[in-house]
Order: structure tokens, then C-alpha cells, then sequence
């Protein structure tokens, strides 16, 4: 799956399913217990604790970095290329 299997909403409309999507993931979650949280479907996929760490710190380390430079208009590049 790739961003070609989505097809393109209007920013109102994907800052809602945004806002919407923590009710959504606790609801699917609500009756999972350790060992479902710790299932890997296959050998090299990410159970869904390390796919929440996973997103978590690309919130931290990633997109919250570029935000606050954005924000802080300190000149930096909000987007450095990858060298």
C-alpha cells in the first residue's frame, strides 16, 4: 500500500479524520489485551505497540522538530535534504 491507494482530501476534511482517528484507534484497541498488542502478523512486520512507538517518535523526533522551526522562524531549514 502506497499513497496512490488514497485518494485526495481537502484539508477540512483530513483535519477531521485526524481529530477523529484517537476515539477510533481506542475503540478498535478497548478489548485487546497483552498478547494481541504483542502479536507481529508476520516475521517482519511491527506488532501494534512498536507501531505506535514507531509513530510516536516520528511525532517527536521528526515532524514536532520541523514544526518548532517553522514556527520559531529562526532562519534554519524547516525541511534539511538528506545527505
Amino acid at each position: 500500500m502506497n499513497a496512490a491507494d488514497f485518494r485526495s482530501v481537502a484539508l477540512p476534511e483530513a483535519l477531521q479524520r485526524l481529530a477523529e482517528m484517537p476515539a477510533i484507534v481506542s475503540g478498535a484497541l478497548a478489548g485487546a489485551g497483552p498478547e494481541e498488542l504483542r502479536l507481529r502478523p508476520d516475521a517482519e512486520s511491527f506488532c501494534l505497540i512498536e507501531q505506535a512507538c514507531h509513530l510516536r517518535d516520528l511525532e517527536r523526533e521528526g515532524y514536532a522538530v520541523r514544526l518548532r522551526r517553522m514556527l520559531g522562524g529562526s532562519g534554519s531549514r524547516a525541511f534539511p535534504r538528506s545527505t
